[in-house]
């Protein structure tokens, strides 16, 4: 079964994503980009007759490329640009895909099952036109089109080439987005229902957290930041000012790796929300633009705080640290205010004693309240593998900031909060609510990844701890995710053997060969004696001293 495997990526897009190759599939990127190279991609630049813009070129040939380039294979894999693939394909393919029941795949989603629903969401982000995406559901509620008849996800987009059916499907699509919204996922459900296509498979995959592929948010250069090693230990020297300066980053709310989106996610609409650290304001914009909460903000660093006030973000800014009882720290402790939701983003890795603070605002917190944490890995990849090579080398950013003072995996941060509850009188429920992921450049190089599971690339853990009272609490303990003892391996034996395997593979294959050669020298001499006239010749004296032995000839 021969696959392309193919991906469209726009000029508005500067990264393409290297691929591992496998056999019986090709791999193409369509592109208007004429300087853009790649080591493991083909590259087939795409003329634009109409002049579509960059956003609306690239659905068109997501969904309609040559056809008769396309008919020289079983199946076609449409891959976003913005994924990176982790696994095998085949493997998705067969692990996921029903290849004898099913023509189209696509992955369902799994936070909403209404275009109507979602085209409210796409036009209160601002993702598209309003006026386009209201003419549209207006459209295609006319046509009867139902409420919560599903939704999917367009990321990843497999089809078998024999079914002439979803071409003409496409065809309509892209009509759709043409006329239209951009937003490809509000045209594509309906066209399906329209032609009551019955081949379809929805996979149930969480296209954001699985062992095949991850999708890497619009923004990053920001998820960037929070990798790991410096090639040189940057601690004890003079600290930047205003390093934590993201006044210039923005992000939408849909983002799926990026811990403020993620974060701001998880709060209700109206709350009333408290971010602690809140820097020039990210959490607080989305919160206050696209959930209309009521938002408080502390932040201590006087830059940031000046850049967030004049942004207008927080009904009311404080700027103090938590736990060194100032005036202004006393004063708001003493104030009767009770949030929904408190947030840490990134703040609890500078705080000596991240549970005491943690004590002392949880008086802030309404009972069910909860409290929203990301915090940084330190068992990312990166990590492990320097302290393999003798380095922990603190960095001006990053899980290894030389102003963070504690170090969490994602166990290690639920177990100090089952300490808190064993020490307070305050009670939390934890429940662990994402990752971000960024996969190192430097992965090929290394055949343990292969074996990891995928939080092994997380750069931050999120979490929400619910206030409860005690009659409510549970164990927070999450079971071991220890990779290595079933093996009975340590990483540096893994390590050692990988290497020694992948340097010698091509000596092994030589020693193979060898053995088969040999063997078939032999076989041929075993022929030549079992035909020669000699052999025969005593054939009948072996007969007779098996008959004189009572043996058996047979």
């Amino acid at each position: 079964m021969k696959i392309l495997v193919y991906t469209v990526l726009a000029s508005q897009y500067d990264n393409l994503y290297e691929i591992q190759h496998e056999k019986g599939i090709d791999y193409y990127c369509f592109t208007n980009n004429k300087n853009l190279k790649s080591d493991s991609w083909n590259i087939e630049y795409i003329s634009n007759p109409d002049n579509l813009d960059d956003e609306r070129l690239q659905k068109k040939y997501k969904f309609l490329i040559n056809e008769k380039f396309e008919e020289k294979y079983d199946l076609v894999f449409y891959i976003d640009c913005n994924c990176r693939v982790i696994a095998s394909i085949r493997e998705y393919i067969k692990d996921n895909c029903d290849l004898d029941n099913y023509n189209l795949f696509i992955i369902g989603n799994n936070k909403n099952d209404c275009i109507y629903e979602e085209a409210k969401t796409c036009v209160q982000l601002k993702q598209d036109n309003a006026k386009l995406i209201e003419k549209e559901m207006k459209f295609i509620k006319e046509k009867g089109f139902p409420e919560h008849y599903g939704l999917l996800t367009s990321e990843l987009i497999l089809r078998k080439t024999s079914d002439k059916k979803i071409r003409k499907m496409f065809k309509d699509i892209v009509d759709m987005i043409m006329n239209y919204s951009k937003i490809d996922q509000l045209a594509t459900m309906y066209v399906l229902w329209k032609y009551t296509y019955n081949k379809l498979q929805i996979i149930e995959l969480d296209q954001y957290n699985n062992k095949y592929f991850y999708i890497n948010s619009d923004n990053k250069e920001h998820v960037e930041y929070f990798m790991g090693n410096a090639n040189n230990s940057k601690l004890g020297e003079k600290e930047e000012q205003n390093k934590y300066d993201i006044s210039n980053y923005e992000c939408k709310i849909t983002d799926e790796n990026d811990s403020h989106a993620m974060l701001a996610r998880e709060v209700s609409d109206n709350s009333k929300v408290l971010d602690v650290g809140c820097s020039t304001g990210v959490i607080g914009k989305l919160l206050k633009n696209a959930k209309k909460c009521i938002v408080d903000g502390i932040e201590v660093d006087k830059e940031a705080y000046n850049v967030a006030k004049d942004a207008n973000i927080y009904r009311r800014l404080y700027s103090f640290y938590i736990g060194d009882f100032s005036k202004e720290f006393n004063k708001f402790m003493n104030d009767n205010e009770k949030y929904d939701y408190i947030i840490f983003a990134d703040v609890l890795e500078h705080i000596d004693e991240p549970y005491e603070i943690i004590n002392i605002i949880s008086k802030k917190l309404k009972i069910n309240g909860k409290i929203l944490v990301s915090i940084p890995n330190i068992a990312n990849i990166d990590i492990i593998k320097g302290l393999i090579n003798q380095r922990f080398n603190y960095n001006t950013k990053g899980i290894l900031d030389t102003t963070h003072i504690r170090f969490f995996t994602k166990n290690s941060f639920v177990e100090m909060i089952d300490n808190y509850n064993a020490r307070y009188d305050n009670y939390f429920n934890v429940e662990y609510i994402g990752s971000t992921y960024v996969v190192p450049k430097y992965k090929e190089e290394y055949k343990i990844l292969d074996f990891f599971n995928k939080e092994y690339f997380a750069v931050q853990n999120l979490f929400t701890l619910t206030l409860v009272e005690e009659k409510d609490y549970k164990s927070n303990i999450l079971p071991s995710t220890n990779q290595f003892e079933d093996l009975n391996y340590t990483i540096t034996d893994i390590i050692y053997e990988n290497k020694k395997m992948s340097a010698t593979i091509e000596e092994q294959d030589r020693i193979i060969n060898g053995y088969s050669i040999e063997i078939n020298k032999l076989n041929k001499k075993l022929d030549s004696i079992i035909n020669s006239k000699g052999w025969k010749m005593l054939e009948k004296m072996r007969k007779i001293k098996n008959k004189i032995s009572g043996g058996s000839n047979e």
